[in-house]
C-alpha cells in the first residue's frame, strides 16, 4: 500500500508541476487549471 500511496503522490505532484509550467507558458492561473485539467 506504501508504494501505491507513493506512486499517487509521484503523479499528483507531477501533474502539479505540469499544471504551473502550462499556466506561466499560457500566462493563466493555477486555479482555472486546477479544475479543469489540460487534455493530455
Amino acid at each position: 500500500l506504501g508504494y501505491v500511496k507513493w506512486s499517487l503522490l509521484q503523479l499528483s505532484c507531477v501533474f502539479l508541476l505540469q499544471c504551473l509550467f502550462v499556466s506561466q507558458v499560457e500566462n493563466l492561473e493555477t486555479s482555472s487549471c486546477i479544475t479543469s485539467p489540460p487534455q493530455v
